[in-house]
Order: C-alpha cells, then sequence, then structure tokens
C-alpha cells in the first residue's frame, strides 16, 4: 500500500485482528535499489508470530525493546550476512553513531523503561529526537543487543514465547550492563 511515507513494515489491529502492512513508498525510499527483502519480512512477519505472546500491557519502552529486539535477532539469525541499513533501515549511520554512544543509550533506555510515553516511544524508536545524545531509532541497535546477548543463553525458540514480564529483569540487567560499558560478545 501507500504508506503516504508513514511506515515501511508495521502491524496493525484492524477489527480486532492485527496485519501485517508494507509500505511500499517507504520501503522504496529506505531501501532503494540495495532492498534485501528476506530479513524484511522476516523481521515484520515475527511480529505476528511473537504478537501471541505478549501481554496486553507490553506497551512500555520495555515491551518496544523485547518486541523490536526479537524481531531484529531473528532477521539476523535468519540471514547472517545482513547488516547496515537491510538490518537497521534508516539513518545508515545509525549503527555506528549509537555503537559509539551505548552507554549513554543504555542509561537513558534504564531510565524510560516503564514508560508507556509515546515521546518515549518516539524518541527512540521513531527518530522523533532532537537530542544529540539520542541518534535516531537507536532504540532498533540496542534492542538488538540486548536480543543478541539473551541469545547467548537462550535459543530463539526459546525466547519467542517469553512473557514480558518474566524477561523484564533480564532486559533490566543486559541494559545495566551496557550502561556500564560492558561490551556484548
Amino acid at each position: 500500500m501507500h504508506s503516504l511515507m508513514a511506515f515501511d513494515g508495521a502491524v496493525r489491529t484492524i477489527n480486532g485482528k492485527s496485519n501485517l502492512l508494507f509500505g511500499l513508498d517507504m520501503m522504496a525510499l529506505v531501501y532503494g535499489e540495495d532492498m534485501d527483502l528476506q530479513p524484511f519480512f522476516h523481521h515484520e512477519i515475527f511480529h505476528i508470530y511473537h504478537a501471541q505472546f505478549l501481554e496486553e500491557d507490553a506497551n512500555d519502552i520495555a515491551g518496544a525493546l523485547w518486541m523490536e529486539g526479537l524481531a531484529q535477532y531473528t532477521a539476523k539469525c535468519l540471514n547472517p550476512n545482513v547488516d547496515g541499513v537491510n538490518l537497521f533501515g534508516l539513518p545508515k549511520d545509525m549503527p555506528e553513531r549509537s555503537k559509539a554512544m551505548l552507554p549513554i543509550l543504555a542509561g537513558h533506555l534504564l531510565e524510560a523503561l516503564e514508560s508507556t510515553s509515546p515521546d518515549d516511544y518516539g524518541r527512540f524508536f521513531r527518530g522523533n529526537t532532537d537530542d544529540p545524545l539520542v541518534p535516531a531509532r537507536s532504540g532498533y541497535y540496542v534492542a538488538y543487543l540486548v536480543a543478541q546477548k539473551l541469545g547467548q543463553k537462550y535459543s530463539l525458540q526459546e525466547m519467542a514465547p517469553f512473557r514480558l514480564t518474566v524477561i523484564k529483569p533480564e532486559i533490566q540487567k543486559v541494559l545495566e550492563e551496557l550502561a556500564e560499558g560492558k561490551k556484548i560478545e
């Protein structure tokens, strides 16, 4: 569909059912001729699968970190050679900028972990920020690192059905480690 430049892929509830929408206009803008559809579709389709395990109140920053991080991690596991814009989208330099300021970003996310504010969500996941310490859409990068770290302890098949209430303490622990400057290996 034409998304009016609102999204490339999105899950929306319509008539009580989850629907997967693709914004062809944004897909063309974000990925251009270099688009690799496979990781993109794996990410978005995983959201549909994962939604069956999420609690109704998984609408805070921790929930966003878990949903997006696990979708990113799934796309990477299924497409191990993908990176850059085909994994993280725009802006192209977001992973490098986020990596350079990872302890600061992790600290900001820790502070906002329980927030349900659309402004906080927008700041980390939509690029609605004029804060130089929060690169646009940097929540995706940090969320991926959290899922990657937890993937060292659990298989993807184990992580997918985890309830947010069960995994939230571990998300917080990984963020604390990142805020302290510990590396994800």
